[in-house]
């Protein structure tokens, strides 16, 4: 069985303990046939640090929780106001805006509640929910800039937006696959920047393919970002490929740094980036 297959399998066991129109409302968000390349982050550095798929799901299957929780928020009126996500309707488009709020906020409790239940000693734990709830607040911060339309015109403001919202989440992943292994200091430095670095390449990517490709291949619409500057607009699509390329190998060098082999994160860099084909 390929790890998305087992992800998708623990994440609709975690599901199965709740019923209601809340609790379809989250399975409809979250189960589909996507990469999860934030839990399979978390779990391949989790496992170049030894510890077990058993171990380690929990806490991955968690952050996604909290991830597909920021997405249904990201796509409301208010907010963004998307209509497709991951090349279905949004969440509060099916069912209403006010079952998606409660989604949302069910989502991120689910993930309290599934990584209190993990085998990790407390100060491991501890260690686990500071790095999720600052990964939270940096998705909140980078919202709140998408969503008051803070002018952002150079390339290091892109780049810093980006961190905070798509990098925050796959840098969380690494790092708590670290905490888990009991990485030391210097390696969950070296994982964070692994992962933000990672996540920041990934979005150039998203921004180039929103560029070149129908809303079909990508599963949201097209142009989303068309009254905001990216990376492409900045520095033109050629100039956003050298830079992506940049964070790329900025992404493999954090992981030479490590103590420990990752092959596992190495070969993840490859897959995450092959995500968008443009």
């Amino acid at each position: 069985m390929e790890l998305s297959e087992k992800i998708y399998d623990y994440l609709e066991n975690a599901l199965d303990r709740d019923e209601g129109v809340v609790n379809e409302a989250a399975r409809y968000s979250v189960l589909n046939n996507g990469h999860f390349w934030r839990p399979t982050t978390l779990i391949k550095s989790a496992e170049a640090y030894g510890v077990s798929l058993e171990d380690s799901l929990p806490y991955a299957v968690g952050l996604e929780f909290v991830h597909t929780a920021s997405l249904i928020l990201d796509d409301m009126p208010s907010m963004d106001d998307a209509d497709i996500r991951r090349k279905k309707k949004t969440c509060h488009l099916v069912y209403g805006e006010d079952i998606a709020e409660l989604t949302s906020h069910y989502l991120t409790s689910l993930a309290d509640l599934i990584g209190n239940e993990g085998n990790v000693d407390d100060s491991k734990y501890r260690a686990i929910v500071q790095e999720t709830k600052q990964t939270a607040l940096n998705l909140i911060g980078g919202q709140e800039i998408d969503l008051k339309d803070v002018e952002i015109n150079s390339i290091c403001e892109i780049d810093r937006f980006y961190g905070m919202k798509t990098g925050s989440l796959f840098s969380a992943a690494a790092a708590i696959g670290g905490i888990l292994g009991g990485a030391s200091e210097s390696d969950l430095n070296n994982l964070r920047r692994f992962g933000m670095n990672l996540g920041i390449a990934y979005q150039y990517g998203d921004d180039l393919y929103d560029e070149l490709a129908p809303a079909a291949f990508l599963g949201k619409p097209t142009g989303k970002d068309k009254n905001k500057n990216t990376p492409v607009k900045v520095l033109g699509v050629q100039g956003a490929r050298v830079v992506r390329a940049g964070f790329k190998t900025a992404a493999s060098t954090n992981l030479a740094m490590l103590e420990k082999e990752a092959y596992g994160l190495e070969c993840l860099i490859e897959d995450v980036l092959a995500t968008h084909k443009f």
